[in-house]
């Protein structure tokens, strides 16, 4: 289901089209956070992303300015004022591009963000791992999440270990598995990005006394 609007503020993601002089057209994206009656937030451009200074909004009316460094030259200063109306904020911007004062209209429309699919990484994984002496294993990690926390155990065998620091930020998987080998420490980390039944990524391990880092993939085999 797609996020309904906020439509008593100014907060959300508002883009427009702007024409050059020369006749170029060009989108402009801009994000904005309302906090009382200060804006904040940013504005992506053909220049890249930078910050609004002086952003407020009093009765609807929003106001901010912002302003883009040039390799050569003065820095182009962008003027913005509308009236928040729905889902249009319409006013002018006034800009000295190109040396001069320049005024033409502005009309932004929000846009409606569509959320993200809940990432689900619950499960048993299986993937096969070569020692460097040419041993292949195939270890299973088993999954379980609440919200972007994850808890489980990696099985080796007929050996468990349970998995700490589990989270999912992203669909990016990250845990460790701390277990004792040879009366020392073993520290496993593992992190990788997920995608359907498959995690891709890396594993990080001081198994054999020296940190060396492993490419992981693996597959689900199993629900949750």
């Amino acid at each position: 289901m797609a996020q309904e609007p906020n439509t008593t503020t100014a907060t959300g993601t508002w883009k427009w089209s702007t024409r050059t002089p020369n006749g170029q057209a060009f989108e402009t994206t801009l994000r904005l956070k309302q906090d009382g009656e200060k804006l904040t937030g940013v504005q992506l451009g053909r220049g890249g992303e930078v910050p609004i200074r002086d952003g407020q909004i009093k009765e609807n009316k929003v106001s901010f300015r912002v302003i883009r460094e040039r390799p050569s030259g003065d820095p182009i200063v962008f003027k913005y004022e509308g009236t928040l109306k729905g889902e249009t904020i319409e006013g002018k911007t006034e800009s000295n591009f190109g040396g001069e004062n320049r005024t033409s209209d502005w009309v932004a429309k929000r846009q409606i963000v569509q959320p993200k699919p809940a990432a689900r990484v619950s499960g048993t994984w299986q993937w096969t791992f070569a020692t460097p002496a040419g041993q292949t294993f195939e270890p299973r990690v088993r999954l379980s999440q609440s919200g972007d926390k994850l808890t489980g155990a990696i099985i080796w065998g007929e050996t468990e270990s349970p998995i700490q620091d589990g989270v999912i930020e992203e669909e990016v998987v990250t845990f460790k598995v701390v277990r004792e080998r040879g009366g020392r420490t073993v520290t496993t980390k593992y992190k990788g990005k997920l995608s359907g039944d498959s995690i891709q990524g890396k594993i990080e391990s001081d198994w054999g006394g020296d940190v060396q880092t492993f490419d992981w993939n693996a597959k689900r085999v199993g629900g949750p």
